[in-house]
């Protein structure tokens, strides 16, 4: 009995339609693996925003933003701002399980300062904002006692999809928003203020940013 093989043609015909199936699939499978890692950041933060109150509760002040913080009056920008989620917040009293990593970190990010080494940012960890300990070091009618007030005390965030840390002050507290596209953007951020993360004026309660 002779055996019959695929011809050129059929073959190329079933490449042309596996291609078609993959082009289709795999953009699909992208922004469903990015979504769910959006979901992943809010929920990590939900967890990481119960410990801070927890902690806040016991302590009577929320904890220092990074792992060596010594609050000083030298270069205050860099000492609240940029750092990660803090290991008391596991040591010596666990309020949270584990130091949650940033999905959309992609490698460790580390800005260091030869004169101030505690603005060190550890690992993939989430960015972490002590904005209590800001208030002596800015006035009320400046633009960085303004944002203080207007977060609360505390604030965090995500790269979001676009695993952009950082472009400017105002940039780093833009929201990531979907509707903008699933890659868009924008950091997932949390603050007291908001849940959402928009920075809220408390006394007019209208948003800093539409």
């Amino acid at each position: 009995m002779q055996k019959k093989g695929f011809t050129l043609i059929e073959l190329l015909i079933v490449v042309a339609i596996i291609a078609i199936l993959a082009a289709i699939a795999v953009p699909n499978f992208l922004e469903a693996q990015t979504r769910s890692k959006v979901s992943r950041c809010k929920a990590d933060m939900r967890s990481l925003v119960t410990a801070l109150e927890s902690y806040a509760v016991d302590n009577n002040k929320y904890p220092p933003p990074a792992d060596t913080a010594t609050y000083a009056n030298a270069d205050p920008w860099g000492t609240y701002f940029h750092s990660r989620i803090p290991n008391y917040l596991t040591t010596p009293v666990a309020y949270v399980t584990a130091l949650y990593q940033d999905p959309f970190v992609t490698q460790n990010n580390t800005f260091t300062s030869a004169t101030y080494p505690y603005e060190t940012m550890v690992g993939k960890r989430y960015v972490y904002y002590e904005t209590q300990g800001m208030e002596d070091h800015f006035n009320a009618n400046t633009w960085g006692g303004t944002l203080v007030r207007w977060l609360g005390k505390w604030a965090m965030y995500g790269y979001g999809p676009d695993r952009t840390p950082f472009q400017g002050a105002k940039a780093t507290l833009l929201p990531y928003d979907p509707t903008n596209g699933t890659v868009s953007p924008g950091n997932i951020v949390r603050c007291q203020n908001n849940v959402d993360g928009t920075p809220v004026n408390p006394v007019t309660g209208t948003f800093l940013w539409p």
